[in-house]
């Protein structure tokens, strides 16, 4: 078990390092993207011809270092690469079968220059699917779902910022380990972002400046049940490496192993009642600067593991939250750390057969602790409001109390 928990740490910094040696080099330069070949997402170099009916409000073009897919945004920043006019539809309402119905036609031509959602409403014509987007009179994405392939990105080693408003889903298909979906800067998911492949077995890796999921937002690596999309399969786990902070007021979950790397605090926020989730088969959670605040529910069905920078003390603000593995177990930190820097708990409850905490000092401060409770270190205060607590294995080298 401890030589897991080790290579597992081991395998989290490393992932880290690489992400934010990645991020510090400003990642590989952008590619020339005005000379890109047709279904490849490229950045404006002018504002283009106007559509027949409506116009993007926005005027500005997005030079290479620049480019966003913020399905928010107003600014013409992307061109059409189309051989030939398409027409998209604007404005209208999603029908039952996922097609966008009614609203106005606006004639896209070759060159054009485009907000993201436009874009990728031109896309969707393209593919010789049916337009699935909701694209407002501003340009913005207003409901609905599309796709973005790692293909279509393959002209950009990155973009800049992620945006994706609510009641708009978007599904990335084929970001993995070997080509993953890389934001520089933020990631606000306030609608549903679905991480699929297009082979079973295979698991999504984002690389993000920073993560923010909103109430009511969806990050997930299972398939979509609001709309369907042939030939895709749901991942098999999911690693988010974070240069900055993870904020999640919705929820964030995958089938297998959920891996987030944060080199800032990881932060699951219960907000308006509405209970703020971080779930999978197993989960792993690394913070580097040793900050985590859960008033939601982490959970794993087999193993929950949270660690951070090894001689960093770690501080898990549990209040109004709940630390849960329903079949195995709950590892904090790993037995290299026992004798390094302090573990603090505080609030909340702590479900799991098995507990395992491992730091110099051990203080926890908690409501339930429904399981078997190991501490590994110098001392151990503990502090519960369990009717019987169980205390199974305390390797101390000074005196104890609870």
């Amino acid at each position: 078990m401890n030589n897991e928990l080790q290579n597992l740490r081991r395998r989290i910094f490393a992932a880290v390092s690489a992400f934010l040696f990645l991020i510090a080099t400003e990642l590989l330069p952008l590619a020339a993207c005005a000379q890109s070949a047709p279904g490849v997402l490229s950045t404006a170099a002018s504002t283009g011809t106007s559509g027949s009916t409506t116009q993007s409000t926005g005027s500005s073009t997005s030079s290479a270092s620049n480019f966003t897919l913020d399905l928010t945004s107003t600014a013409a920043s992307l061109t059409a690469q189309i051989a030939a006019p398409v027409q998209i539809q604007v404005g209208g309402t999603i029908g039952s079968t996922g097609q966008v119905t009614g609203g106005t036609t606006m004639t896209v031509n070759p060159g054009q220059a485009l907000t993201p959602a436009q874009y990728l409403a031109v896309q969707q014509i393209m593919s010789g699917t049916q337009q699935s987007l909701l694209v407002s009179t501003q340009g913005t994405a207003a409901g609905g779902y599309a796709t973005v392939t790692s293909s279509a990105l393959s002209a950009v080693s990155a973009i800049s910022s992620l945006n994706i408003p609510q009641n708009v889903s978007l599904a990335s298909i084929g970001f993995s380990s070997a080509n993953p979906l890389n934001v520089t800067g933020s990631a606000l998911i306030q609608g549903s972002l679905f991480n699929l492949q297009p082979t079973a077995g295979v698991a999504s890796v984002l690389n993000l400046g920073n993560l923010t999921v909103g109430s009511g937002g969806l990050l997930s690596g299972a398939l979509p049940s609001s709309f369907f999309l042939s030939n895709v399969f749901a991942s098999n786990g999911m690693t988010l490496n974070v240069a900055g902070n993870v904020l999640n007021q919705g929820t964030i979950t995958t089938p297998g192993t959920l891996n987030i790397n944060a080199a800032g605090s990881i932060a699951n926020q219960t907000v308006n009642n509405i209970t703020a989730t971080i779930s999978a088969q197993t989960l792993n959670l690394n913070s580097i600067t040793g900050n985590i605040i859960n008033s939601g529910l982490m959970s794993a069905m087999d193993s929950l593991n949270m660690t951070s920078s090894p001689a960093q003390n770690m501080l898990i603000n549990n209040t109004g939250g709940t630390l849960q593995s329903i079949a195995g177990v709950i590892n904090v930190r790993d037995i290299a750390m026992s004798e390094l820097a302090d573990l603090t708990i505080n609030g909340g409850n702590i479900l799991a057969p098995n507990v395992n905490l491992f730091g110099k000092s051990v203080n926890v401060n908690v409501g339930e602790v429904a399981g078997r409770l190991n501490i590994t270190g110098s001392e151990a205060h503990v502090l519960a409001e369990s009717p019987n607590l169980v205390l199974g294995d305390m390797n101390l080298s000074g005196d104890p109390s609870f």
